[in-house]
C-alpha cells in the first residue's frame, strides 16, 4: 500500500518583528522629564491667563458697581431737591450749626412738613473718612435736625457737639468721594468762588435752582464726575 505523502506545514509567527520592539520598550527617563516639563508650562500659561481673565472681570465688576452707586446717590439727592420749597447754601435760622474740622456744609433744603406744620430742614455735609469705617477721601451724610429729641443715641456723633444739637448722623449716603472739586461747570451766572473744594459741589440758582455735581473714586487711579440739574418743586 503506497501512502501519500503529504505537503509540509509551515509555522506562521504572529510576533512582532525587530522593527517593531522599540514600541515596546516605553519612555525614557529623559522624554518623560521633557514631557513634564512642557505640560507643566502649558498649565502655567493657561493658569495664569484664566488669573487675568478673572482679574480684570472682578474689576469690570467693581467699576460697574461703583458707577451704580454714585448714580443713586446723586438720584436720591436730586428727589431731595425736588421735594424741597427751597434750596440754600446757608444753614436754615432755626437750625443750630457752627463751623466744624470735621463736617463741611455743602446746602440745605427746607421741605414741607409732614404734618403741614412748620417746614424741616435738610443739611448735606462731607467729612473726611479718617477715623471711620467708610472708604475715603470723603463721606457724604445727609442730616435732619432731630425734631425735640431730648436724648442721644448710638447714632448721635458723640465727637462733635454739633450734630448733637443737629440731630442724628446714621449711615452716609455715600463714600469714596474725591476731595478735590468734581469735573463740572457752573450754572450760569452762578460763581464757584467761596464753595466747598470736595467731591459734592452744589451750584444754587434763585434758591430754586440746583445743579449737583458729584465725583467719586472708581477705582485708585481714576475718578467719575456726574452732574445733574434739578429744580425745587416742594410746596408748603
Amino acid at each position: 500500500m503506497t501512502l501519500m505523502k503529504l505537503p509540509a506545514v509551515r509555522h506562521l509567527s504572529f510576533g512582532r518583528s525587530k522593527s517593531d520592539s522599540k514600541f515596546d520598550r516605553g519612555m525614557t527617563l529623559p522624554e518623560l522629564l521633557i514631557a513634564t516639563a512642557i505640560t507643566s508650562v502649558v498649565v502655567t500659561v493657561a493658569f495664569s491667563g484664566l488669573l487675568t481673565i478673572i482679574d480684570a472681570n472682578d474689576k469690570a465688576e467693581g467699576q460697574t458697581d461703583r458707577r451704580g452707586e454714585l448714580n443713586r446717590a446723586l438720584d436720591f439727592i436730586a428727589d431731595d431737591v425736588r421735594e424741597a420749597t427751597l434750596i440754600s447754601a446757608t444753614v436754615p435760622s432755626d437750625w443750630t450749626d457752627t463751623s466744624s474740622s470735621l463736617y463741611t456744609p455743602i446746602f440745605y433744603l427746607l421741605k414741607p412738613s409732614d404734618a403741614g406744620g412748620t417746614e424741616r430742614a435738610v443739611g448735606y455735609y462731607t467729612r473726611s473718612a479718617s477715623g471711620v469705617v467708610w472708604q475715603g477721601p470723603q463721606v457724604v451724610y445727609r442730616l435732619e435736625p432731630s425734631n425735640g429729641k431730648d436724648t442721644m443715641t448710638a447714632d448721635d456723633d458723640l465727637d462733635n457737639q454739633i450734630f448733637r444739637q443737629v440731630g442724628t448722623k446714621g449711615d452716609p449716603l455715600v463714600d469714596a468721594i474725591i476731595s478735590t472739586s468734581p469735573n463740572c461747570s457752573p450754572l450760569a451766572g452762578v460763581s464757584a468762588a467761596g464753595l466747598p473744594n470736595v467731591g459734592l459741589k452744589v451750584f444754587i440758582a434763585n434758591k430754586q435752582t440746583a445743579k449737583v455735581c458729584l465725583a467719586g473714586k472708581i477705582e485708585e487711579a481714576n475718578d467719575l464726575s456726574i452732574e445733574t440739574q434739578v429744580f425745587a418743586r416742594g410746596r408748603s
